[in-house]
């Protein structure tokens, strides 16, 4: 078909694509391959006169319902997006598009020329994208919802208060005091609702770090009690504040706690006196600036070492299928980035992770 110098040039042509470029024959065997072909699919034979069942689905028999013999006989071109073995490990999704391919000087169809490129991100920025628009509908509910739940629970706190004052000491009045206390936690949980919901409010304010690490334990402590997880946190009084958007430093913050409860409860599904997140806030100097550091440290599953300078790459996780999109700690460190601050993570595999955080102190003008 190719005399050995014009498949020499047509392959140095094929090489120089980043995408997957393959030709097969009408019997769906292939002819030639570029090495972005041969980098995900060659592993201990070679790809020429595999037919293409075999390479890209890993079958001895053509597949069912197979659409290529169409378009070889001048249908739609075939498109279609298949699982393969990603270099990190993981899988990823390729984009496969085939097109008949005709000899110009006889008119006749010879085969079909494959492409194939990596779409891993493109469909999980689509998948995010979807779930976005989710979570922005989810939000709109729970602001409405808190709004609801507002007005009531202020009345049984009043109502409660108005009794308290007018009993005497005794169990009576306790029971009151304790009414008081509940109906002040869910009035907590229900204004963490709400600043999770007005992404609005993006101009920075200062805020100490006691106030935003209390704004999301007000949404997740009651998950970090349920798991049995020893909370553990230090905060000194004299911090200065820091200068955040409140709500973006929040969402960080939540992400790397859920983190921490996810390592966490995989090395101890079960109550355990080893079973402790630590959150500590100490001043601190990086870069010639004064900073407020913030150090949570879990005593989980930990991250195995090859794998810790991957984990902040967009789409990169370590948890089960399903379970991560991998997107969380890649936009928790650019949050961080455009605050001027520092992101940084240290962990052992099978003995802890620590997240750091710094982001510079300041004073109110």
């Amino acid at each position: 078909m190719f005399t050995d110098e014009e498949r020499r040039i047509l392959m140095d042509v094929l090489d120089t694509s980043q995408d997957g470029i393959c030709i097969f024959d009408m019997n769906f065997a292939m002819i030639a391959a570029n090495s972005a072909v041969k980098k995900w699919y060659e592993r201990d034979e070679p790809l020429a006169g595999r037919k293409c069942h075999e390479i890209f689905r890993g079958k001895s028999l053509p597949c069912e319902n197979c659409t290529i013999g169409e378009t070889m006989d001048g249908g739609e071109a075939y498109r279609q997006f298949i699982q393969f073995a990603r270099e990190d490990g993981g899988e990823g999704w390729l984009e496969v598009r085939a097109e008949r391919y005709v000899n110009t000087a006889s008119g006749e169809v010879k085969g079909f020329v494959t492409y194939l490129r990596d779409a891993t991100e493109k469909l999980s920025l689509q998948q995010e994208t979807v779930r976005s628009a989710q979570l922005a509908s989810v939000g709109e509910l729970a602001a409405g919802v808190a709004h609801e739940i507002n007005n009531p629970i202020n009345g049984i706190i009043n109502y409660a208060q108005i009794l308290a004052n007018r009993l005497p000491p005794g169990e009576n009045k306790s029971i009151a005091m304790r009414v008081i206390r509940d109906g002040d936690r869910i009035s907590r949980i229900v204004r963490g609702l709400l600043s999770f919901t007005r992404h609005q409010r993006d101009t920075k304010h200062y805020v100490s770090m006691r106030d935003i690490i209390g704004e999301v334990l007000s949404l997740t402590g009651a998950y970090v009690r349920r798991d049995g997880i020893d909370l553990r946190i230090v905060i000194p009084d004299d911090l200065p504040d820091v200068h955040v958007i409140p709500y973006q430093v929040e969402q960080v913050f939540l992400n790397i706690i859920n983190n921490a409860r996810y390592a966490l409860n995989e090395r101890f599904p079960k109550s355990d006196e080893r079973k402790i997140l630590e959150i500590r806030c100490e001043l601190c100097e990086n870069a010639g600036r004064t900073c407020v550091r913030t150090d949570m440290c879990d005593f989980g599953v930990g991250i195995p070492e090859d794998l810790l300078e991957k984990v902040m790459t967009p789409f990169f996780t370590t948890k089960k299928g399903g379970e991560g999109t991998g997107l969380g700690l890649s936009i928790s460190k650019n949050i961080i980035l455009h605050h001027g601050g520092f992101f940084s993570i240290e962990s052992r595999e099978g003995e802890y992770t620590r997240v750091s955080i710094e982001l510079p102190a300041g004073e109110m003008q």
